[in-house]
């Protein structure tokens, strides 16, 4: 199974309106950086719009600004946040350079711990990415992305039990995640059926029970990866969709488009 299968999830902040407040920082003179500006709340906005370089100089500017051992917590925000940066740009081993200074300021940073093990994944480190994942759930037990991260790894070891219980985790945490979870846990679902292996009692009944979940879960996300304009992300999952029904008509249609 490709990568492009499978859905897994980066964080980029890590609690909207709260570690990105910085209220109370006093404004120093000796850089050129605007003191007036709260630059952690820049830089995320000008990540969200996709001007990473705006988004690298704002987060650079706060960490020239304010002394790491005064405002811990925010400084591990900002290098977490120019980790993403350079995760966006391609640069997985400046991501991680970045992360790991954040875990060197704030230890218990659990969502440095899965954007470092995300990094590690895509350059093929499963054991690293493994690592990471369990720390980030050692130190945050409800963090949805990171179970559903670590399922990734046991679905391509093979360990089809514990990717679905890790993938049903982050589903039953009901946090943001939960459709892409169920998008992974559905195809787990499919391949188990097919082997014969199937731990689903929802769906040990037939393979066209869950044939037919997975289905539905990849026409939803190539439904939300059309809408969000990832062309790439919508003939991959599409063309799985495909594969699984060849009479799936709207998928034909949104991978022509």
């Amino acid at each position: 199974m490709t990568k492009s299968r499978i859905i897994h999830r980066i964080i980029a902040a890590a609690v909207l309106g709260a570690a990105l407040t910085v209220a109370g920082i006093p404004a120093l003179a000796q850089t050129d950086c605007d003191t007036s500006i709260n630059h952690i709340r820049a830089g995320s906005e000008f990540y969200a719009a996709g001007n990473f370089q705006a988004a690298y100089t704002s987060f650079s500017c706060f960490l020239s600004l304010y002394p790491a051992d005064a405002y811990p917590e925010q400084t591990a925000e900002a290098l977490n946040m120019r980790g993403n940066v350079l995760r966006e740009q391609g640069d997985l081993e400046g991501a991680i350079s970045e992360y790991t200074h954040a875990l060197d300021v704030e230890g218990d940073f659990a969502i440095a711990y899965n954007n470092r093990g995300w990094a590690y994944f895509n350059l093929g480190d499963y054991e690293t990415a493994l690592a990471d994942y369990n720390a980030a759930l050692d130190h945050d037990s409800s963090l949805a992305y990171a179970y559903n991260n670590r399922g990734l790894i046991h679905q391509y070891r093979g360990e089809l039990g514990q990717a679905a219980t890790d993938f049903e985790h982050a589903i039953n945490l009901g946090a943001e995640p939960t459709p892409w979870a169920q998008y992974n846990l559905n195809l787990v679902r499919l391949v188990e059926g097919r082997q014969g292996n199937s731990l689903a009692p929802a769906l040990t009944n037939t393979t066209a029970a869950s044939t037919n979940n997975a289905l539905t879960s990849l026409l939803a996300r190539g439904e939300a990866a059309h809408d969000d304009g990832d062309w790439r992300l919508t003939v991959s999952v599409m063309s799985d969709a495909i594969a699984l029904d060849n009479n799936a008509d709207r998928a034909y249609y949104l991978r022509g488009r």
